[in-house]
């Protein structure tokens, strides 16, 4: 019988690759929100397309969504995953972490931890740990990775994109078309955000 902790650990590992990965590119991939001018169209004509703030909330929601499936399962204090002393969940999490506030909150506005939460109490402990600060790069080396993807969305992939962060983005494409984009079902359903759904395939297309 395999140890409930060890079980525990590895199912929020793999959610740490198949969902937050995925989601995070997905988000970032996306081209910034820009106003949508239709002058040959009614202002609810449903030819109208997916507006991209419509599409970023979408994604932002997916991304949020697996972030508190791992918080949920996580030691109800912690501060790190499993209590008081960093994990190895911890370790496959923090370069996400970092990249939120790093990238995410740069380019795409994502939101700062709740105070007083335990995302919060989670952010900040990985944040503050020396073995990890020991491994962040400073802020303008992301930039130097993400600023062509961040400013044009996936037209500045193939110019900007070292090839750590090029297999990460493959990664999550895979798992998008193997899994479907619910990533696994248990977020997007097909008929919820159909607009959502065929905007992120067409972009994959170019």
């Amino acid at each position: 019988m395999i140890p409930l902790l060890l079980l525990t650990t590895f199912s929020s590992s793999l959610k740490i690759n198949r969902r937050v990965l995925p989601a995070f590119y997905a988000l970032l991939l996306t081209p910034p929100n820009k106003p949508i001018s239709h002058p040959d169209h009614e202002p609810n004509s449903h030819s109208r397309p997916t507006s991209p703030s419509t599409l970023h909330s979408t994604l932002t929601d997916t991304l949020q969504t697996a972030i508190t499936a791992l918080v949920n399962a996580s030691h109800v204090t912690g501060p790190f995953f499993l209590g008081s002393l960093i994990s190895f969940v911890d370790v496959a999490f923090a370069p996400w972490i970092i990249r939120l506030s790093r990238v995410l909150k740069y380019y795409r506005q994502w939101p700062d931890p709740e105070v007083g939460s335990r995302w919060e109490a989670w952010v900040s402990a990985v944040e503050a740990d020396e073995r990890v600060k020991a491994t962040v790069s400073d802020e303008n080396s992301y930039h130097s990775v993400y600023r062509e993807v961040g400013e044009c969305g996936i037209e500045g992939l193939a110019t900007s994109m070292n090839g750590n962060a090029m297999a990460e983005v493959h990664f999550a494409q895979r798992v998008v078309r193997e899994e479907g984009f619910g990533l696994g079902g248990d977020v997007w359903g097909p008929l919820d955000r159909p607009g959502a759904v065929a905007e992120f395939e067409r972009m994959q297309e170019r």
